[in-house]
């Protein structure tokens, strides 16, 4: 979580369009006639996949209006929101409505919270002009607690929304980093526990500490002034044997139309009509293959790429970079051949399709196989997945618009929800 993210000064916050977005994602969901009580097992992919869709349409900044106060939400500090089990149709609910104006209050809360903290951290910055850096720290960290205590009252995991905050005013004065984020780690989970405010004392240490640690972190690492780029390669291949499915949790929706092909004609026209076109003529190819029920492999994906690029399509000869240079892909000897290798999993037939599906995608995400048009490959081979196993996604913004991490499962859980049984030809 980072205040690169969140920082609220280009927000333009309108709540008649997050009301609006939540009712359209609704009706793309169920249709425009569905009016019954949501099932319990439906509300977490719903409220998961609306998330992704506020984030398509306001930005990364939203995300963050389930994060509930209490044992829900994992201390965090909105008091408008539970959980999808009793926020989505709560009891006493009259219709769906009443959840769209309690996602509305939540998104609302998130945003004046965040508005209220960028003051904050301009009133902390001021004050501490002129001191040495374990002071300025000690004195955030002294002014941040009892902000944080206020909001979450001590609930579960309160000190991690404290930490958080500390680590985005961190930021916000120019110090970041992960040695950063482990070393406030460390003394936070070290000195407070949930459900218990800590005494003065407590307080006092920890603050001290966190003004220390960071000034002694400052002098002898100069990294934590700015990002390292990561290995994301070596990120997922860690992170990829723990990607699992719910059964409980899976789209049980019929897609009526097919979407990704409406979405190359509403996003990749906008940015080229020859884009559009041999994207278009792609994703036909793939879709060929997948009836023919052919095994997905690099030198098919490669046909794809090359019509994608309009030239010839080979794997890249450098390292690459994404992401302002914050993630690398390193190229080595074992590079080309670990891909491939990966991609024949995407043919497990003993794996659920649309676990099959997300993996490949983010195997293409961050291996990032070609020179350019990565992105689209990703597409291609997880519609083609997909379509091997007669589904389709439902929605497609949330699956193609946002940026990827190598450590975080959302992705798949985004596939899992928003991947329904193919209902057109």
């Amino acid at each position: 979580m980072s205040w690169f993210k969140y920082n609220p000064r280009a927000i333009e916050f309108d709540r008649q369009k997050v009301l609006r977005v939540v009712r359209d994602f609704h009706e793309q969901m169920y249709g425009p006639k569905y009016k019954r009580v949501m099932r319990k097992v439906e509300r977490g992919p719903f409220v998961h996949g609306l998330n992704n869709a506020l984030m398509v349409e306001f930005g990364p900044w939203v995300d963050g209006w389930t994060w509930a106060t209490g044992e829900g939400g994992g201390g965090g500090p909105i008091s408008n929101w539970c959980c999808p089990e009793h926020s989505v149709w709560r009891k006493g609910d009259k219709s769906f409505d009443d959840t769209v104006e309690r996602i509305g209050d939540a998104v609302e809360e998130w945003y004046k919270f965040l508005s209220t903290l960028d003051e904050k951290f301009e009133i902390i910055n001021g004050e501490c002009r002129d001191a040495h850096l374990a002071s300025h720290i000690d004195h955030a960290a002294s002014e941040l607690l009892p902000f944080v205590l206020k909001l979450t009252r001590a609930n579960d995991a309160w000190y991690y929304t404290f930490m958080t905050m500390l680590n985005w005013y961190l930021e916000f004065f120019g110090i970041y980093g992960d040695k950063i984020e482990d070393e406030l780690e460390r003394i936070v989970e070290g000195g407070f526990s949930s459900w218990c405010e800590p005494t003065a004392e407590q307080a006092k240490s920890v603050c001290h500490k966190l003004g220390q640690s960071v000034e002694q972190l400052a002098q002898s690492e100069p990294a934590v002034h700015g990002y390292e780029s990561i290995d994301a390669t070596a990120r997922w291949v860690l992170y990829r044997p723990h990607l699992h499915l719910d059964p409980n949790q899976m789209c049980r929706l019929k897609v009526p139309t097919d979407r990704h092909m409406e979405f190359i004609e509403k996003y990749d026209r906008k940015r080229s009509s020859v884009r559009a076109d041999r994207m278009k003529e792609a994703l036909e190819m793939c879709r060929a293959a997948a009836t023919l029920e052919l095994p997905l492999t690099w030198e098919l994906l490669c046909d794809w790429q090359s019509v994608v690029l309009g030239e010839s399509a080979e794997f890249r000869k450098g390292d690459a970079f994404a992401k302002d240079g914050r993630e690398c892909y390193p190229l080595n000897d074992g590079t080309q051949s670990h891909f491939i290798n990966f991609l024949a999993d995407a043919n497990d037939d003993s794996v659920h399709a649309v676990g099959r599906a997300a993996r490949v995608y983010l195997d293409i995400c961050f291996f990032h196989p070609f020179p350019d048009g990565n992105a689209r490959a990703a597409r291609l081979a997880l519609d083609f997945v997909l379509t091997r196993a007669n589904r389709a996604v439902l929605i497609a913004e949330p699956l193609f618009l946002l940026p990827q991490v190598p450590t975080n499962f959302s992705f798949q859980y985004a596939v899992q929800t928003l991947a329904g049984r193919k209902n057109f030809s």
